[in-house]
């Protein structure tokens, strides 16, 4: 989960835009503490009320090369059309014996009414060397944890993740590096029942002078509580499947003018198969222009039903000076039939301090009907005191 996403404020929980009334921002250091403070208020609009966001954050360096932290964030309706809601966490990231980590928080939320009191914990454990690499994790997340101004992914669930892997650097002039690896990834209900299961083995190897391959094998498990539709028409029933999947994908290096990445993987998928490739292509034309492209297609065949799932993409970057920067970004959707579109200008009128205009446009395919459009200015201003 993350305990705050900016995301959430300007938008309503289906994605709709909010008119963002104003807001500040402030960022440094002051007395050995790294301190960051952000306020924002939006407006009521599409029936959500108008609501205030405050978010502190406090961090500072321990023993070195270690930390702690604290974060509190609020959310609260400004008017009588919502709520309030509290979230706070503490977070320690140690290093110990020079190779060891250990990385652990705390977060809760509280709410009126105790709707989304809850809590999430987690605590790492990592020894990495020049040849070790080797880590163990449990998480906790309750049922009712819901931070106001962050996301969460999944709820009332316990995760256990451990992890082995060495780096061995072979005497060869093709190789560089051959990391073999194995994965196991539990996840249960707060009661201990098991709800999904990825266990995995798997080796990457370095070339030379530049690239990599990675083979793996994924033995997964995944309990649904309620069916769900995968795609239009094919709806995956409630239950138990155990499935087992291989991929292998190479990606070159990215000291040329021209680099890339390709990937396939094959095996079965919730009582069927699904077989997905795909790749992506960069083109840096010049220092000041770059253009990529990528397309992954799953062709999955299910008792349920066959589907094809495609995503194209395109991306361009160009760069006017040091100080104006442009992108535009295309893609397209097979499973939701449309076409994103998005352009961004950005100029850097003093260090730290940015004007950014941005257009954005979603359009079915079929229909060419119009699900969304905006236009966006953004201006930030950094001040050193």
């Amino acid at each position: 989960f993350t305990l705050f996403n900016s995301r959430r404020i300007g938008l309503t929980a289906d994605g709709r835009p909010l008119p963002i009334a104003g807001g500040v921002r402030h960022t440094g250091r002051a007395g050995g503490l790294e301190l960051g403070l952000l306020g924002m208020h939006t407006n009521r609009a599409s029936g959500s009320p108008a609501e205030n966001f405050a978010v502190a954050r406090l961090r500072r360096n321990v023993f070195g090369n270690s930390d702690v932290g604290v974060i509190v964030l609020n959310r609260n309706a400004a008017d009588s059309g919502g709520g309030d809601n509290l979230s706070y966490g503490v977070d320690a990231n140690m290093r110990l014996f020079g190779n060891m980590v250990v990385n652990s928080y705390y977060a809760a939320s509280r709410a009126a009414g105790d709707s989304s009191d809850g809590d999430a914990a987690r605590v790492s454990v990592a020894y990495r060397s020049a040849f070790w690499n080797t880590s163990a994790m449990w998480k906790r997340v309750s049922d009712a944890f819901d931070p106001g101004v962050g996301f969460v992914r999944r709820r009332a669930m316990q995760q256990y993740f451990g992890t082995l892997g060495l780096h061995i650097r072979p005497r060869s002039t093709r190789i560089q590096e051959v990391v073999p690896y194995v994965d196991a990834d539990y996840v249960t209900d707060l009661s201990s029942r098991l709800e999904t299961r990825t266990l995995s083995t798997g080796v990457e190897v370095s070339l030379q002078p530049d690239g990599q391959v990675v083979l793996d094998v994924n033995d997964q498990f995944d309990r649904l509580d309620a069916p769900f539709q995968i795609f239009s028409g094919v709806t995956i029933p409630a239950g138990g499947y155990a499935f087992r999947e291989t991929s292998l994908r190479y990606t070159s290096g990215q000291a040329r003018s021209l680099y890339g990445n390709v990937t396939a993987s094959q095996g079965s998928f919730y009582g069927g198969t699904r077989r997905a490739y795909g790749g992506g292509l960069t083109w840096r034309a010049r220092y000041d222009l770059s253009v990529e492209g990528s397309f992954t297609r799953n062709d999955v065949d299910l008792p349920q039903g066959a589907f094809l799932a495609d995503v194209a993409a395109l991306r361009l970057r160009y760069a006017w000076s040091t100080r104006l920067f442009g992108s535009a970004f295309v893609q397209y959707n097979t499973q939701s039939k449309s076409f994103v579109t998005n352009a961004r200008v950005n100029f850097r009128y003093a260090p730290l301090s940015d004007v950014f205009l941005v257009f954005t446009e979603r359009r079915n395919r079929e229909t060419h009907a119009l699900n969304e459009r905006s236009v966006a200015l953004k201006v930030t201003r950094m001040f050193g005191f």
